[in-house]
């Protein structure tokens, strides 16, 4: 059995990142022969029902409440919940991969016996990790690994945005990518699958008050509590479309001239088709990589949310219509970053990941 386990939740409260992310690289070994298994817990705002639509397959840990390191004897817990769950495949499976930001050494030496080989994708460099392969697609300091003193000395670091990971579908959109010129013509306005710091609403509430004729598309998660809400705000406005849960987000960016979002994988999405766009802060985990971008000249910077409001949206907007030359060198800078370019079918990742479980 050819099989890879991931390990990773998503909910209201952490947003949908880490499984999407994972989705893009079980997505990638699947189409090389090798199936997965998720194993989550089932918090408010999961996407399992995704997962499975994907065609993977699901493990629930039969837990509603988020796994968090401060809390005595929750890793241990987690760890032999997931350990039962691996051992009923009856064989080892080649790769176990977390992304979860409570998981570290301590849970993943807990399972080492349970796997052949452990990946680990991280964007914190804040704790240590029992891992052979460790993904950090946000870090932008070429001269420095943050992890070289966190991980084993045989642990196979992969870190910056050229080991992003992307469904098929942004490959093949960039493909047929057309040139961008800085004139704004469509926005795409999408802040994270859950938007708990409701910048949807903000930035809608931005577009009907500033006079234009612009289109733009507003996409929301399944895990967004306030998508009834949203949907409301967009059937009051003209030339805006919804778009909930969507396969088809590299559609959208390709067909954008700018963009309103949150930083994070979202982040580097836009910068792979090289729309340019502001991007505000909604966690503090995508503070280095935004501000490391905005240092570079890939996106505009807005700041953290809570001192972001629907003025500010309003004026971004107004201010990127104005600079159109600004907005075609965040584009290839953006692009640049993400080794974006047309004959690349695959993921880096998914080779260097294919090279150590098939060997």
């Amino acid at each position: 059995m050819r099989t890879v386990v991931f390990r990773a939740d998503a909910s209201v409260a952490s947003g949908t990142g880490h499984v999407m992310r994972c989705l893009a690289l079980a997505d990638e070994l699947a189409s090389a022969g090798w199936s997965a298994l998720f194993i989550c817990r089932r918090l408010e705002g999961h996407i399992g029902g995704y997962i499975q639509a994907r065609g993977h397959e699901l493990a629930w840990l039969d837990c509603d409440t988020a796994l968090k390191r401060e809390v005595s004897g929750a890793i241990a817990d987690d760890a032999a919940r997931t350990s039962r769950i691996i051992r009923d495949l009856g064989k080892p499976p080649a790769l176990l991969v977390t992304d979860h930001y409570a998981i570290d050494a301590k849970w993943e030496s807990l399972l080492r016996h349970d796997v052949v080989k452990i990946m680990a994708i991280d964007d914190l460099a804040d704790r240590f990790h029992d891992a052979d392969l460790l993904l950090d697609q946000n870090w932008l300091d070429e001269t420095l690994d943050p992890y070289r003193d966190l991980v084993p000395a045989h642990c196979l670091t992969l870190l910056g945005p050229k080991y992003l990971l992307l469904r098929r579908n942004f490959y093949e959109a960039r493909q047929t990518l057309r040139p961008r010129d800085g004139i704004i013509r469509r926005v795409l306005i999408f802040f994270g699958g859950s938007d708990p710091t409701q910048e949807t609403e903000k930035a809608l509430e931005a577009w009907s008050s500033f006079r234009h004729d612009l289109e733009a598309d507003v996409v929301v998660g399944g895990a967004n509590p306030r998508g009834s809400r949203v949907a409301e705000l967009v059937s009051e406005l003209k030339g805006v479309r919804m778009h909930v849960q969507t396969d088809n987000m590299a559609a959208l960016i390709a067909s954008a001239d700018y963009g309103l979002g949150a930083g994070g994988v979202a982040l580097w999405e836009r910068c792979y088709l090289g729309l340019p766009s502001s991007v505000t802060v909604v966690a503090e985990n995508q503070t280095y990589s935004t501000s490391e971008a905005d240092r570079l000249g890939a996106v505009h910077s807005i700041g953290w949310h809570a001192f972001v409001t629907s003025s500010h949206y309003r004026a971004v907007l107004e201010e990127a219509m104005s600079k159109p030359g600004r907005l075609t060198a965040m584009s290839l800078k953006g692009m640049q970053l993400t080794d974006s370019r047309q004959e690349k079918t695959r993921s880096l990742v998914a080779s260097e990941v294919l090279a150590v479980i098939e060997r």
